[in-house]
């Protein structure tokens, strides 16, 4: 049978479809079947230490310059010629060394003349002594004179009145009554002002036995001698040196008197103010050739600034070899302080978080850095919070830390 040509058209493209679609369908059923992919989570390889409480003092790096509190600046008592210098700039001193020595003469002579100014002023007030003790007779005597000639007016007064005395005899007698008055007047002024001169006499002697102390202080002051065991700071002249009076002429200090001043950050001010009133003890330690060395605290500095307040720490005798104006580092640590968990600065992160590690995932914990401290030469975080003793702490710091974190402790 013969079929139209419109349906052949049409029938061979539907078969070869058909055919496809049949073939696919073989394929689809015939292919391999892949087995599923299992998704495992990656492990971190962490490092962990297990938490323990301890008692331990937090610690803080200060930087600080050498100074000494009893730094002696030595002036010219006198002006003169410097004439012994025997020690030179950074050499020690025992007690009863010479330190400087101005010349004899120089020294002397103002002593001398203030000498003779004392014993001139003395005689002078002698003399005047005896001056007013003769005044002082002389007017007792010329007013009993002066009592004698008016006894005599009245007497010549009563005579007169009966007649048995002329007008002349009362006025010769009231005449010399009146001179002597004038003369004990006089003689009263005399005392009076041997009195006022005796006074400046007294005051100018005190004034020249000051001035002679005052030169005798120079005559020691210019040949100082060493009441300690010190150094020579600094030498600003010379031997031969003509200086004026009050030039400088040296610095020297005793070797007791050096001290740290550090700058003590203005967060940990109140805590060591604190420990310092309950006289609990302070102290830095400053490492030097392989030796530590205790610096205990003095003291706080009366007034603070932005960057802290002023810390002093007394040198031991065995740092010596420290001169003012040395810079140096210490480690400074304060009391001790009660249950904390020291840990690594890796295991801290924003300095209020850290990570422990539970059935190997990593978990949060809130906790407070109350300070640090160095075990074993590695600085160590000292934590307060939410932390038992006996955890596993993360050291590792990793930057993808998170609660859930999966983790594998190595050792």
């Amino acid at each position: 049978m013969a079929f139209p040509k419109n349906i052949k058209k049409w029938l061979y493209p539907l078969l070869i479809i058909a055919g496809a679609m049949g073939v696919f369908a073989f394929l689809k059923a015939t292919k391999p079947v892949q087995p599923p992919v299992e998704i495992t989570q990656k492990r971190w390889a962490v490092q962990a230490q297990t938490l323990t409480l301890q008692t331990l003092a937090p610690m803080h790096t200060l930087y600080g310059k050498v100074e000494s509190t009893k730094m002696v600046a030595v002036v010219a008592p006198v002006s003169g010629v410097v004439e012994r210098l025997p020690l030179k700039s950074g050499e020690h001193f025992e007690p009863g060394a010479l330190i400087v020595a101005m010349a004899d003469t120089d020294l002397n002579l103002p002593l001398a003349i203030a000498q003779a100014d004392v014993d001139d002023i003395a005689q002078q007030l002698k003399l005047e002594k005896l001056a007013f003790e003769n005044d002082r007779k002389r007017l007792a005597f010329e007013t009993r004179l002066m009592a004698l000639n008016s006894r005599e007016v009245e007497r010549s007064s009563r005579l007169l009145k009966k007649d048995l005395a002329s007008q002349a005899v009362l006025d010769q007698a009231k005449a010399v009554l009146i001179r002597q008055e004038q003369v004990v007047a006089a003689a009263q002024l005399t005392v009076a002002q041997h009195q006022a001169k005796q006074s400046q006499l007294e005051a100018r002697l005190a004034k020249a036995k000051a001035t002679l102390m005052q030169r005798r202080v120079n005559l020691e002051r210019g040949q100082l001698k060493a009441d300690f065991k010190g150094r020579i700071a600094e030498v600003l002249v010379a031997e031969g040196s003509q200086v004026s009076q009050g030039a400088a002429l040296l610095r020297f200090y005793p070797l007791d008197s050096l001290e740290l001043r550090a700058k003590l950050p203005s967060t940990e001010r109140r805590s060591v103010y604190d420990s310092l009133q309950s006289s609990r003890p302070m102290y830095a330690v400053f490492e030097m050739q392989g030796h530590h060395y205790q610096l205990p605290l003095n003291r706080l500095a009366g007034e603070s600034e932005t960057s802290g307040v002023d810390a002093f720490f007394a040198l031991p005798a065995a740092l010596g070899v420290l001169r003012p104006g040395d810079m140096i580092d210490v480690q400074f640590y304060q009391s001790p302080v009660q249950d904390v968990f020291p840990v690594p600065l890796t295991a801290v992160y924003g300095r209020e978080r850290v990570y422990v590690i539970e059935q190997g995932h990593l978990q949060k914990r809130q906790i407070k850095v109350v300070g640090e401290t160095k075990i074993d030469g590695v600085m160590h975080a000292l934590l307060q919070g939410d932390l038992q003793a006996g955890e596993q702490l993360l050291t590792t710091h990793l930057p993808n830390a998170m609660t859930g974190l999966s983790v594998m402790v190595i050792e």
